[in-house]
């Protein structure tokens, strides 16, 4: 019998894992490096598609959050806008 390799899992005592390595660039989000789930189930079938389901799930909440991070284009005209209004109020001058 051939033993079947599936992508973010291991195997204890008859049940699957999910376990993925945390990106470096976020690990300032979690308290451990490592996430570790239980799929709670012992079909190596069921677990492949329950670990993809989990993978996708996790690879897009770790794409929102680096998206959140990222400086977005444009950003600094607001705030340099939003300043110009204070300085406006403050001193009187108009500047638009």
């Amino acid at each position: 019998m051939q033993t079947i390799s599936i992508p973010y899992t291991f195997n204890r005592d008859g049940y699957y894992y999910f376990t993925r390595r945390v990106p470096k660039d976020l690990a300032h989000h979690y308290s451990r490096l490592r996430i570790v789930e239980c799929l709670r189930t012992t079909s190596a079938k069921q677990a492949k598609m329950q670990a993809q389901q989990a993978n996708a799930k996790l690879e897009a909440y770790w794409a929102s959050l680096r998206v959140a991070r990222a400086s977005l284009p444009g950003a600094s005209i607001n705030i340099s806008y939003k300043y110009l209004i204070l300085l406006e109020a403050g001193t009187g001058i108009a500047f638009t």
